[in-house]
Parts: structure tokens; C-alpha cells; sequence
């Protein structure tokens, strides 16, 4: 193989390196934006649900719920989705 030819080889194995590592940090990027929004909602949940005790019954009202249904919501773990 000639020197250009082997030059021309490098090049194309050097992009097709480039783009499978562009494409590995572009998973990397969106599984750790999934990662995040996962986190922030857990946040809001707990946040909710840590509140809902101290509503008032106006508020509760607001909502649709009595204080009963209030204090069981406010008893789910934060993992679980509401009901």
C-alpha cells in the first residue's frame, strides 16, 4: 500500500472513531438528562406530598380531597405514582 492510500485509510478510520465516540457521549448526555428529570420529579413528589398535611381545608377543597384522603396521599412513598 502507497502513502497516500494509507493516509486515505487513517482519515476514514479516524472519522468513523470520531463519530462512534460523538454518538457514545450523545447517549451519555441524554441518559444523564433522563437521570436528572427523573430526579427532579421524585423531588416535586416528596416536596408534594411532604406538604399536603399542613393544606388547609380550603386549599384541600381546591383539590378535590378531604383531609383523610390528604394524610393517606401524604403517607405513599415518593416512589410511587399517585393513584
Amino acid at each position: 500500500m502507497d502513502y497516500q492510500a494509507a493516509r486515505k485509510v487513517e482519515k476514514i478510520a479516524r472519522t468513523e472513531f470520531l463519530n462512534r465516540m460523538e454518538a457514545r457521549r450523545d447517549q451519555t448526555a441524554t441518559g444523564l438528562a433522563l437521570m436528572k428529570l427523573w430526579a427532579h420529579r421524585y423531588i416535586e413528589r416528596r416536596r408534594m406530598r411532604r406538604d399536603l398535611p399542613d393544606l388547609t381545608p380550603e386549599m384541600l377543597q381546591d383539590f378535590g380531597l378531604t383531609r383523610t384522603e390528604a394524610e393517606k396521599l401524604a403517607r405513599t412513598p415518593f416512589w410511587r405514582p399517585l393513584p
